[in-house]
């Protein structure tokens, strides 16, 4: 629900300001390099707290939504239920990080 009302912030907002800022891709990516158009990404409007808020706020709030998930799942009588949870919480921490770049 979180995640959905911040992604329905962010469209609005977006909508508001519907200027695009393109970018290119990083300067030392091959030329060749089949995931380039992977790599190029756009932006809406200006380069403030709120915007990037707006921009990775849903996928920080899943994972977060998805760590207390399976540290709740850690608590569970089941030892593969127990596993499994532990698993979602480790994964769910290293997505986390890995969105901080």
């Amino acid at each position: 629900v979180v995640s959905g009302g911040v992604a329905i912030l962010g469209l609005a907002h977006h909508l508001q300001h519907p200027k695009l800022a393109i970018k290119t891709a990083h300067p030392k990516q091959p030329k060749s390099a089949w995931s380039g158009h992977l790599l190029t990404m756009t932006t809406a409007g200006p380069k403030t707290a709120g915007t990037l808020l707006m921009m990775i706020g849903p996928a920080v709030t899943l994972c977060i939504f998805t760590i207390v998930v399976g540290v709740s799942m850690q608590y569970a009588s089941s030892p593969s239920v127990n596993r499994a949870g532990s698993w979602l919480t480790w994964t769910s921490v290293f997505e986390l990080l890995s969105n901080g770049g």
